[in-house]
């Protein structure tokens, strides 16, 4: 019974502080909810919390687990960028591995891309102008692959004005 008149039931589920610790630090580590809920034990059942009891009662240490988990990879996967010895942790020398993730880093959390040569964007040459139509085009490569011949037997090419084309 919970105590209170008109309530019948279990009690609420209260954590304690050495529960408050568990849930952050495995919380701060990555592991899921699904794992750490099976660590938890409600003393009135002796089963698991529910993940809803998980999620109610350790919400301020899941929150604050998942901003410092975030903030330890990235720390981690900054200073092996940089060079730098990371927290906690053997540092990464190989050059190639160090540039793969800073690729990685790049494409996903600035919003980087590669280049695509051959994406078509727009027209390079205004279709409308008639001086870039099909004909007019070869017309002006004929004219420049004909060689014009001077008197005296060189050969030249002549020089053609595309505006008047």
């Amino acid at each position: 019974m919970s105590g209170v008149a008109g309530r019948s039931g279990r009690k609420r589920f209260v954590p304690t502080p050495y529960h408050r610790d568990l849930v952050k630090l495995l919380t701060t580590r990555g592991i899921p909810q699904e794992h750490i809920r099976q660590l938890i034990r409600n003393p009135q059942t002796g089963r698991p919390v529910s993940a809803k009891t998980l999620r109610r009662a350790f919400l301020t240490e899941i929150q604050t687990g998942k901003v410092e988990f975030a903030c330890q990879i990235a720390r981690f996967v900054m200073d092996t960028i940089l060079g730098r010895k990371p927290v906690n942790a053997k540092p990464i020398k190989n050059e190639r591995l160090r540039v793969t993730l800073a690729i990685f880093v790049a494409k996903t959390r600035l919003a980087w891309s590669e280049a695509n040569y051959h994406q078509h964007v727009r027209d390079p040459i205004d279709a409308q102008d008639p001086r870039w139509s099909v004909q007019s085009l070869e017309r002006l490569f004929n004219d420049l692959a004909r060689p014009a011949s001077k008197a005296d037997g060189t050969i030249r090419c002549r020089p053609v004005d595309v505006g008047s084309i």
